[in-house]
């Protein structure tokens, strides 16, 4: 067991909750077109990393819930994950919650950044590889600004395999929702978001406002 979840395991579901806000992780939004709604969705405060533009990678706060947000071309990601999740996070892989390639076709600027074990994210690879416009034929207009967990992201959330299934896409778009999770489920969520034994409190944001 890593220093990481040892920490986590020492917190029971009120502990937990606290650490995401009350927030369901189902109602966090994967994508988004803009900081400024995301920002306004989320009640939160939006945050620059150091000396980095705030179009490529910036952090979301909500009480002691703290998103990270980059751009889905933006290739420093992981960079911008040890900055924020710590270095005990070194072990783990960073990635995008929607693929790149997903993130594109559907026109999303920002993608939420998680921090996924190595083995499980390769598997979720070849998925992320399909361009959502493709999976379900002729492309549509879809004026959503934000993108929320579809099964297979919410798999890959928890640290587990893609849906083996034939018929599984890349990313089903969907609305914000409140899925009932287990406490271990909620403490995967919360790793994946970048909390650890040591969790950080970055010196280097600066709040912006838009």
């Amino acid at each position: 067991m890593s220093a990481i979840d040892e920490s986590l395991s020492a917190l029971n579901r009120r502990q937990l909750l606290e650490l995401l806000d009350g927030v369901n992780p189902g109602e966090i939004p994967i994508g988004a077109v803009k900081r400024r709604s995301l920002a306004i969705q989320m009640n939160a405060q939006i945050f620059r990393i150091g000396r980095r533009f705030a179009t490529n990678a910036f952090v979301l706060v909500r009480g002691k819930l703290r998103l990270v947000y980059v751009k889905p071309s933006y290739f420093q990601y992981r960079r911008v994950g040890l900055d924020i999740f710590g270095s005990e996070y070194s072990i783990m892989d960073f990635d995008h919650s929607l693929g790149r390639a997903v993130a594109e076709s559907l026109n999303v600027n920002y993608v939420l950044l998680l921090a996924i074990d190595k083995k499980v994210n390769r598997g979720h690879g070849a998925y992320e590889r399909v361009r959502s416009s493709q999976d379900s034929g002729p492309r549509k207009i879809d004026l959503r600004k934000h993108c929320f967990v579809d099964p297979r992201v919410m798999n890959k959330w928890l640290g587990l395999p893609a849906i083996s299934n034939v018929h599984t896409r890349s990313y089903e778009r969907s609305d914000a929702t409140k899925p009932r999770l287990t406490d271990n489920q909620l403490r995967c969520v919360i790793k994946a978001l970048g909390y650890g034994s040591k969790a950080i409190e970055p010196t280097n944001l600066t709040q912006i406002y838009r």
